[in-house]
């Protein structure tokens, strides 16, 4: 824990001036940076619930955080990282060569979509609750995609004209493995 004081001095024409706090400051009590990055890293990364994370910090600090705190600092980090987020997405449209898949999740009990493009460097994940081309759309990577993109074989990626296709081996290695252990293909 980190505790700031504002120091008050009178100067000699009597004028009260009070020390500022550093910017990062906000309120008069709040958590610092460590703790809100190990509530977001529990929560975001080892998939803990907030009730979890809640019960979990009472045990290592002494404090039950609450969860509506957990969620406003989730929701800050998602703010603060819509620039990254972006940038990202212009790197994968612009990389010579980008690989892209999806796949069904639950979430709340439906059925959701995780859209997921990557390069060497970096990798996006997108929500949505469509499969389609609409879905890819919205995500923004593959309209005015460049280059090269590396999928599946699913017929949505092919509506892209704009970029050349591959296919995918360890796809390919899947299918042949399945038509071998259920067709008895050899």
């Amino acid at each position: 824990m980190t505790e700031h004081q504002a120091e008050l001095k009178i100067c000699k024409c009597g004028c009260t001036n009070k020390a500022e706090f550093p910017e990062r400051i906000k309120a008069p009590v709040q958590y610092g940076l460590n703790i809100q990055s190990l509530c977001i890293n529990l929560g975001n990364y080892q998939f803990l619930s907030y009730d979890r994370i809640s019960e979990l910090m009472e045990d290592l600090i002494g404090y039950r955080i609450n969860e509506s705190t957990i969620n406003k600092q989730n929701e800050r980090l998602y703010t603060n990282l819509e620039a990254f987020e972006e940038k990202t997405k212009e790197h994968i449209k612009n990389c010579e060569v980008s690989h892209h898949d999806e796949s069904g999740i639950y979430c709340e009990g439906a059925r959701i979509w995780l859209h997921s493009s990557n390069t060497k460097d970096v990798t996006h994940y997108g929500i949505d609750m469509e499969r389609g081309k609409d879905a890819t759309d919205r995500i923004g990577i593959l309209p005015g995609k460049k280059g090269k993109i590396v999928h599946d074989s699913w017929a949505t990626y092919f509506m892209y004209t704009n970029c050349k296709h591959s296919l995918c081996n360890a796809h390919h290695l899947r299918e042949l493995t399945w038509f071998e252990e259920e067709e008895k293909a050899a």
